[in-house]
């Protein structure tokens, strides 16, 4: 649980470090969504990492289903 003075911390560090942006928008959501919780209420962090959780689970697990099918995704398959 954040009290005042890690609030502070968080802030400023969040200031010196930018979210990254990694190409692959569903992780990209996910890290705004997390570098976003310092603002939120401490009883809205559980629901935002079960979201976080979710929508990464669903990104491995639509990986893991093209590695075994051999699928090409969408915009890979348009440079092959």
């Amino acid at each position: 649980m954040m009290n005042e003075s890690t609030r502070t911390a968080a802030a400023a560090s969040e200031q010196t470090q930018p979210t990254a942006i990694t190409g692959e928008p569903t992780v990209d959501e996910a890290l705004a969504r997390l570098a976003g919780l310092p603002d939120e209420p401490d009883a809205g962090h559980v629901e935002a990492f079960e979201h976080v959780h979710q929508r990464l689970h669903g990104l491995l697990d639509e990986l893991d289903t093209r590695q075994n099918t051999g699928e090409v995704p969408d915009d890979q398959a348009e440079q092959a």
